[in-house]
């Protein structure tokens, strides 16, 4: 996707994409100050900003957006997004949900849900 393109989905997205890279895997759009391991995807309607993290075999997709963050551990952000959080351990993202100044452990946020200033962890989960 062209950077016209993912700012008519992120439209708060500068005019040029100086200091922002397509991932290798999955086309989407990572800021310079960010790292996403070549294991990882992006898809190309999403974006990585604010030197978020996203690591481990984990994936950031379908319109999703990764601020301040750090998404690790075969975890998953699908058409969502997470801020100023952490989301590792297997854990999902997913259908309109947002998480913000959290930590998402082995846990799924779904269906239009909202997490803030809180920790979301399956603790009796089998890893």
């Amino acid at each position: 996707m062209k950077w016209e393109e993912i700012r008519t989905i992120h439209p708060w997205l500068p005019e040029t994409s100086d200091g922002w890279r397509q991932h290798a895997n999955g086309g989407g759009w990572v800021e310079h100050c960010c790292t996403v391991s070549a294991d990882s995807a992006v898809d190309e309607s999403s974006i990585v900003t604010w030197g978020s993290v996203v690591i481990n075999n984990s994936v950031v997709a379908n319109n999703s957006r990764v601020d301040h963050s750090r998404v690790a551990n075969n975890s998953r952000v699908d058409h969502s997004r997470v801020d100023h959080s952490v989301v590792i351990n297997h854990s999902t993202v997913v259908n309109h949900s947002t998480v913000d100044n959290s930590i998402v452990d082995n846990s799924r946020v779904v269906n239009n849900s909202r997490v803030d200033n809180s920790v979301v962890a399956n603790k009796g989960a089998k890893r």
